[in-house]
């Protein structure tokens, strides 16, 4: 009996030293290590998702084209430059024009103001060689590098060829011409570009691409070409959890604040989950089971993470009413449902509108969720 007492506290003794050496039973996991939503693994695993490439060789003939255009889409080194007055046409003809087509319901369509329309006759035949080549299909890649002499892409000059897209499918649309669906097409290869790229700033271009080219198309001529499903099905939501994390994972590497980081992998995790919002329900029991539309109702409080899931979270409503006016105008009955369970569509024979508002953070387009014939 003394013998079998001896080798139990012998073993607790042996226990107790690795516990305490070890740092006790509930020793903490690093940041670095915990796991983030959509598989999407720990911060040490970023570097291998963003592998150091090179340009291809359809971004190079690009830039090529686009320079004929007086577009400079070469990638920066380093931080991108400080932000310049906006005074070209693409900055703010091009972006006061499209926002004012595409806030507006049914598919009327201003005439382009004098500059932008300068600029678009001036350079016809660069812009249109811009599209030839967008939709060759080839994906157009910028140089990615995490660490040392970073490159990024040139998103300023993207968001203006965005616009000259854009404002052209628009004005193609205005005369009756289906061929504006391809200066679309050509937007949207354009901003595939953006979207596994490491850096959020990259991302919400992209996402801001996408949302023109989705309210631009309620107003072009039926029939809606196949490639468009593309656009209503593709949801950037995976490709911003991806760069947010790429994003902690870069200033994990010159700063230890923790606390920083959890928040905003908790507040990535949560959007992921979400599928509706809910009022007069706490954010953590909504986000665990729902799919949300407007953030605000969400009530989740954070920096920058905050305006990029609202951007995000209404786009989804926004296609839903892309759709839905291309199917009044081809004669079809949409259905009531949304993928939101904040809300839904009351449709009628001649429009529909969503049962709530979800507010427009300015400067940006209030892509109108209601239509009417």
């Amino acid at each position: 009996m003394k013998k079998a007492i001896v080798t139990i506290v012998a073993l607790l003794v042996v226990v107790g030293a690795v516990w305490w050496m070890s740092g006790g039973a509930a020793t903490p996991v690093r940041p670095q290590e915990h796991p983030w939503p959509a598989k999407l693994g720990a911060l040490r695993d970023v570097p291998k998702r963003y592998p150091r490439s090179g340009q291809s060789d359809a971004a190079s003939e690009l830039l090529d084209l686009a320079d004929a255009a007086q577009l400079d889409l070469v990638p920066l080194m380093g931080e991108p430059p400080a932000p310049v007055a906006e005074t070209s046409p693409l900055r703010v003809e091009a972006r006061e024009y499209i926002r004012l087509q595409l806030s507006r319901e049914g598919e009327a369509i201003d005439d382009v103001p004098k500059t932008l329309a300068d600029y678009l006759t001036k350079y016809n035949a660069p812009l249109d060689a811009v599209r030839d080549r967008l939709l060759r299909g080839d994906p157009v890649q910028w140089p990615v590098t995490l660490e040392g002499a970073v490159m990024t892409p040139n998103l300023l000059a993207i968001i203006q060829l965005q616009r000259a897209l854009v404002a052209r499918s628009l004005l193609k649309a205005r005369g009756g011409d289906a061929r504006a669906w391809d200066e679309l097409h050509a937007s949207w290869q354009l901003a595939g570009s953006l979207w596994n790229r490491p850096e959020p700033a990259s991302v919400l271009v992209g996402l801001a691409s996408a949302r023109m080219i989705n309210a631009a198309a309620r107003k072009l001529p039926l029939p809606v070409p196949p490639w468009f499903r593309e656009v209503l099905d593709f949801d950037p939501a995976l490709s911003l959890a991806a760069a947010q994390q790429a994003e902690v994972w870069s200033r994990s590497e010159i700063s230890d604040d923790a606390d920083a980081f959890e928040r905003i992998r908790f507040a990535t995790r949560s959007f992921r989950r979400a599928r509706a919002a809910e009022a007069q329900r706490q954010f953590l029991e909504r986000a665990l089971d729902s799919r949300a539309c407007d953030f605000a109702s969400l009530g989740l409080k954070s920096d920058e993470n905050r305006e990029a899931w609202r951007r995000l979270l209404r786009y989804r409503a926004e296609r839903e009413a892309t759709e839905r006016v291309l199917q009044l105008r081809a004669g079809q009955k949409p259905s009531p449902q949304s993928q939101c369970s904040d809300g839904s569509w009351n449709v009628t024979a001649n429009g529909f509108a969503f049962t709530r508002d979800i507010p427009v953070q300015a400067p940006g387009i209030a892509v109108p969720l209601r239509y009417s014939r």
